[in-house]
């Protein structure tokens, strides 16, 4: 039985216990193994960012939660992403989508993009000066 203070392990016949205030130091202690925590650190972890974003289901929740807290420009932007990854077969459309999303999202600053850092877009913008 596990409690903020003690946690117990039945090894066969016998119990041992040790005094602890965290999870972690517990299994550090061998009251439990460092596997079994890693698993269920694993098992609790959030999706990535690209599982939301290419996902039918999480991308509307995603593009929702964006918009509800003003930030319309990053839910445009995670649209045309997705958009030049179905365009990648066709390179001449991508780069054209590419360019598109650039201007309206890291070369325009009517645009507020405060979720773009300062220092990103001057290298997003030093990256697009070299290529062209």
């Amino acid at each position: 039985m596990y409690s903020d203070t003690e946690c117990t392990r039945r090894a066969g016949n016998s119990t041992r216990s040790c005094q602890s205030t965290s999870l972690s130091s517990r299994y550090v202690r061998g009251c439990g193994s460092n596997q079994d925590l890693s698993k269920r650190i694993q098992s609790l972890s959030s999706p990535s960012i690209s599982e939301i974003i290419y996902n039918n289901e999480t991308f509307p929740l995603l593009a929702e939660f964006l918009q509800i807290h003003g930030r319309e420009s990053l839910v445009g932007f995670c649209a045309i992403v997705i958009g030049i990854s179905n365009l990648s077969a066709d390179k001449r459309q991508a780069l054209y989508a590419v360019r598109a999303a650039y201007r309206q999202y890291v070369d325009d600053e009517s645009i507020s993009n405060s979720w773009l850092q300062p220092t990103t877009r001057e290298s997003i913008r030093q990256q697009m000066s070299q290529r062209n």
